[in-house]
């Protein structure tokens, strides 16, 4: 719910003072933290969000976004995901996808500031995965009975 606010938040505030996407970035930080269906969850939910606040066609962000985390989560299990080298080419390639799909001219500095981006906010974002996740609760389970000693 956390990571669901800031997208809404950062859907407005890079539409009303930046003009840039702010989302894409964070959705793909998400991603090389969390499991598949969690960041394809978030990542489909963004992109309607940044759909709304852009005003463009229903769901071509997100399928966008869904590519654009497709592919770190395709290739996650080979590689290290934790390595810097994984994420910053991961990264690019996952803006480069995003440029592709919604149409928008592919230039070398909006795939940079989105690979800073996603490198700025994986700190945050484990920080925040730190302060939030708590462990399950297990109910029944059952204890050993104590038998007595012969």
């Amino acid at each position: 719910m956390g990571f669901f606010i800031i997208s809404v938040l950062l859907a407005m505030l890079g539409k009303s003072i930046f003009g840039y996407p702010l989302v894409t970035p964070f959705v793909l930080a998400v991603s090389f933290r969390s499991s598949p269906q969690r960041s394809f969850l978030f990542a489909f939910v963004s992109g309607l969000v940044v759909s709304f606040v852009y005003g463009t066609a229903l769901g071509r962000e997100s399928l966008a976004l869904l590519f654009a985390s497709g592919l770190i989560h395709l290739y996650g299990g080979r590689f290290s995901s934790r390595h810097w080298a994984f994420t910053l080419i991961f990264a690019g390639l996952g803006s480069l996808i995003y440029s592709l799909v919604i149409g928008r001219a592919v230039r070398v500095e909006t795939i940079f500031v989105d690979t800073l981006l996603v490198g700025i906010a994986l700190p945050l974002i484990r920080w925040w995965q730190e302060r939030t996740t708590q462990d399950p609760v297990v109910l029944n389970q059952r204890l050993p009975i104590p038998t007595p000693p012969k």
